[in-house]
């Protein structure tokens, strides 16, 4: 069993048991947000957003679908490379969710190593999470602060709030 570092193990490995598709799709979007130039760790030979699709693939292949254009999307076209920007980067992990498959993935990764190499923003690969003290994830209710470690956190889980959501409402449009 491999051991992600960015990624929720035990939570990754019950959505697999529990074939919770969305769960696991909001899994890999969220390690492809957070390495979004595709760095392999050293002494990796694949980043975990990779490591991930080929376990989700070999686990539980029925969530994985064809590559299909959407109703609502632009044909992916890898000679547009002008237009690739970070925001056409989320829209395409959107996508991903939409309709999960390695193609996607594959487009993925050329477009944020293409956005990194264009705008040399440095992109480091993702380091472990640290646990929080005890005492910094606890949030002040009554001054309405919250601890600067936590910020971030809820800010992540408000973006994965936000897939979900998105997810769900277009699922049930179809």
């Amino acid at each position: 069993m491999f051991r992600f570092k960015t990624l929720d193990n035990d939570a990754f490995y019950k959505a697999i048991e529990e074939k919770d598709y969305v769960r696991l799709k909001t899994a890999v979007i969220s390690s492809i947000r957070n390495n979004p130039a595709f760095l392999v760790a050293e002494g990796q030979k694949y980043t975990e957003a990779r490591i991930a699709m080929d376990i989700l693939y070999e686990q539980v292949p029925e969530m994985f679908s064809e590559y299909k254009v959407l109703e609502f999307e632009h044909p992916f076209d890898e000679h547009e490379r002008e237009n690739w920007d970070k925001e056409y980067f989320l829209r395409q992990t959107f996508l991903l969710g939409e309709n999960f498959c390695f193609d996607r993935y594959k487009n993925l990764r050329k477009i944020g190593k293409e956005i990194d190499k264009r705008s040399n923003t440095n992109f480091q690969v993702p380091q472990e999470q640290e646990p929080m003290e005890e005492k910094e994830q606890v949030i002040k209710t009554n001054s309405q602060m919250v601890p600067q470690k936590a910020k971030p956190l809820m800010l992540l889980g408000v973006i994965i709030l936000a897939v979900v959501v998105l997810v769900v409402i277009v699922a049930g449009i179809k």
